[in-house]
């Protein structure tokens, strides 16, 4: 889920801004959240200031687009987790960086520059290419901008690029790196290959003690302790909370009944419109795709109507002007509607999607009601619990007692280390939290922690006890381990003799998947692969063997996994030549050149940022966080 929420920082609003200009440095918020409170500078950077409320508003907006694109809500604590409070913190804090030195050097952005900026901005022209003030307004409002906030924001990135345009592009290419990079990358190979697997090799003797020291010698790493740690914790299992909290039939049919508005689904259309210059146009164009003689796609292209203001998405009845509305929502099922009058001209409509809400049946949402009801319950029985733990804890009770009186399990901490193993048995969170691993890593020996809020809402109170430092064991101590681990050494040693032996024999040249075949080895051919598509069987080493070798050469080595010897032939040798080359070589240039423009402004923008200097007011932060969510309970 935290991939999906790094992913979903995006949105047309970025590719509005990256074609308005080269980059941007901000994020702009919506509406205020709190009504009537005083705000607070949550960071200073040279004379400029980020309020609280402008903070607030730009997580609230990233919160309210991924909730979106994810078409569930997203809580303030899934958005800290996944990061998206700092990559906004950061964001506004760039952008006061340069709003400071903009001030510095008493730079200003005339109001015409603005208005041109915006007029020209592909996302706001209609089908004829001219600048929509529908479209204009109908795009900020999806987005949660007004006006004026997207002017300042215009206005504020037009003097950022002042700024970056006086120092440059990012510098020029060496020549011929970019072929040269096309071709690395470009060139592919075919092999045939098999697996001597280890199981397969000879029984090695009993390893000396000269034999064992010399291998843990040379190998200790692999053998070394990580520090671990011994304890005791509570924790509020949710599992364990849901199967006492599971509602009964009869109470998830009582809280459909006492709400049942909740499950009205509403009404929504998706769309594709193309706006026509007059009505005649409309009429003929409705005409021949009423008798297939042209498709809605070739209908656009040929009144220049681009993809971007083609779709119209998924949209309620109020989204769209009247008319064009009750045309959309008579439609029933998908299929060509119109022509109908639009603010901007005729207008056909290509209905693709169809939603005709209305009240869902308890059996419809029926598993949905008992999860949100259990949800619920847990919800408000877990606070309970770590509000009777810190009540209990205040009398001077330690975890045994905290476990008798609270009925929260007591669980060992047997030797817990950063990766989350254990000196025995597993760890008994399968969650693996980050934040309860960051806890007990961090805790003193001796050292009861605070209670502490998990990921998935539970709570842990860790207690650690004895801290065990990372240490390479005697060899004595672990002389069972470090035996096994030499006898699959020598039986790989072993098996990497017997290939370079079938590689360089007589019976090689006889065909060598017929070799492989008769040595009982599978031959395996894959597809085709490039340095960045190789099988991953394959160590690098053995990669750069097989892309090094001339055609039919052989090679041999040890697989990714240590568990087999890898005996190959280049089959196939590809390079990338002529128009591949030539088209490949522009797009590693284009690739390359913007790789440096960005590094170029990444640099420029920190020694900005240096310059005028930052200060975090961590502690205004989470209070704010705290505020947040209290004024968002209700949702």
């Amino acid at each position: 889920m935290l991939d999906f929420l790094r992913r979903s920082i995006k949105s047309w609003v970025a590719k509005i801004l990256l074609a308005l200009l080269i980059v941007s440095f901000a994020v702009w918020g919506i509406g205020d959240i709190f009504t009537g409170s005083a705000y607070s500078t949550v960071a200073t950077v040279g004379t400029a200031e980020v309020d609280s409320q402008s903070f607030a508003n730009a997580v609230v907006r990233q919160q309210n687009q991924i909730s979106r694109q994810r078409r569930a809500a997203v809580s303030l604590e899934e958005l800290r987790a996944a990061g998206v409070d700092e990559q906004t913190l950061a964001a506004l804090v760039r952008d006061a960086a340069f709003r400071s030195e903009l001030a510095e050097l008493e730079i200003a952005v005339p109001p015409d520059a603005v208005r041109d900026n915006i007029r020209t901005n592909p996302a706001f022209l209609d089908g004829q290419g001219q600048f929509s003030q529908f479209e204009y307004q109908n795009r900020l409002s999806q987005e949660g901008f007004n006006v004026v906030e997207f002017e300042d924001l215009t206005r504020a990135l037009l003097g950022q690029q002042i700024l970056v345009d006086a120092t440059g592009n990012g510098g020029a290419l060496l020549p011929g790196a970019a072929e040269q990079m096309a071709k690395w990358r470009g060139e592919e190979r075919g092999i045939v290959y098999a697996v001597l697997p280890r199981a397969s090799a000879a029984e090695p003797p009993e390893p000396s003690d000269s034999d064992l020291q010399a291998f843990f010698d040379e190998n200790n790493e692999l053998f070394r302790e990580p520090e671990r740690r011994w304890g005791q914790m509570l924790h509020t299992d949710i599992a364990v909370l849901a199967g006492e909290l599971t509602p009964t039939d009869e109470e998830v049919r009582a809280a459909y009944d006492a709400d049942t508005n909740r499950y009205t689904q509403d009404a929504t259309r998706t769309l594709e419109q193309i706006v026509f210059a007059d009505t005649a146009a409309a009429e003929d164009a409705a005409t021949r795709l009423k008798d297939g003689t042209a498709t809605f796609a070739e209908i656009a292209e040929e009144q220049g109507t681009s993809a971007d203001a083609l779709s119209l998405g998924t949209v309620l009845q109020d989204d769209l002007p009247q008319a064009t509305g009750e045309a959309a929502f008579s439609a029933t099922e998908p299929g060509i509607t119109g022509p109908v009058d639009g603010p901007f001209g005729p207008v056909l409509l290509n209905v693709t999607g169809v939603e005709l809400g209305g009240q869902q049946t308890f059996e419809e949402v029926e598993d949905f009601v008992r999860t949100r009801l259990l949800q619920s319950r847990i919800g408000t029985r877990i606070p309970e619990i770590a509000n009777q733990i810190d009540e209990i804890r205040a009398g001077g009770a330690e975890l045994p007692e905290l476990a008798d009186q609270t009925g929260v399990p007591l669980i060992d901490l047997n030797g817990i280390a950063q990766d989350f193993t254990v000196a025995g048995g597993e760890f008994p969170i399968a969650a693996y939290d980050q934040r309860l691993l960051a806890d007990i890593m961090e805790a003193d020996e001796g050292e009861e922690r605070d209670l502490i809020e998990l990921s998935d809402g539970s709570y842990a109170l860790v207690m650690i006890e004895r801290i065990e430092a990372s240490h390479l064991p005697l060899l004595a101590e672990i002389r069972y381990k470090v035996s096994d681990a030499w006898k699959d050494d020598q039986r790989l040693i072993a098996l990497e003799g017997q290939a370079v032996g079938m590689l360089t024999g007589d019976e090689a040249g006889a065909g060598f998947t017929e070799m492989l075949t008769a040595a009982g080895l599978e031959p395996i051919e894959p597809e085709t692969f490039t340095r960045e598509s190789a099988p991953s069987i394959l160590t690098p080493e053995l990669l750069e063997a097989v892309f090094t070798a001339d055609q039919d050469g052989y090679i041999s080595g040890r697989n990714r996994s240590g568990d087999g010897v890898i005996v190959a032939k280049v089959a196939s040798v590809t390079k990338l030549e002529g128009e591949n080359l030539t088209a490949q070589t522009e797009e590693m240039e284009t690739a390359l050149q913007s790789s440096l423009a960005r590094d170029h402004l990444e640099f420029f923008a920190r020694a900005i940022e240096a310059r005028q200097g930052i200060s975090i007011n961590r502690g205004a932060i989470e209070s704010l966080f705290e505020q947040m969510g209290q004024a968002r309970q209700g949702y």
